[in-house]
């Protein structure tokens, strides 16, 4: 997909301001990665945000639940 992206990048380029065919595809496959590169992290650092939250709320569930049902089973 990235290769056949930046092929047609080269050609539209080519075509329309008559540059060589291997410089927009070399922009185009510079500029991916760099939106690849910089994309990845931000999900890796928003999907680690989201784990953390459900983590937290799941714990806090089963504590709050379980400590109601001791302290009750306790007391009865």
């Amino acid at each position: 997909m990235v290769a056949s992206q930046a092929t047609a990048l080269g050609y539209l380029l080519h075509y329309f301001s008559n540059p060589p065919i291997w410089s927009g595809k070399f922009y185009r496959m510079i500029e991916l990665a760099l939106y690849s590169v910089c994309g990845g992290i931000r999900a890796v650092a928003s999907i680690d945000v989201l784990q953390f939250i459900v983590l937290e709320l799941s714990y806090l569930y089963f504590v709050f639940t379980h400590t109601v049902i001791l302290v009750y089973t306790t007391l009865s």
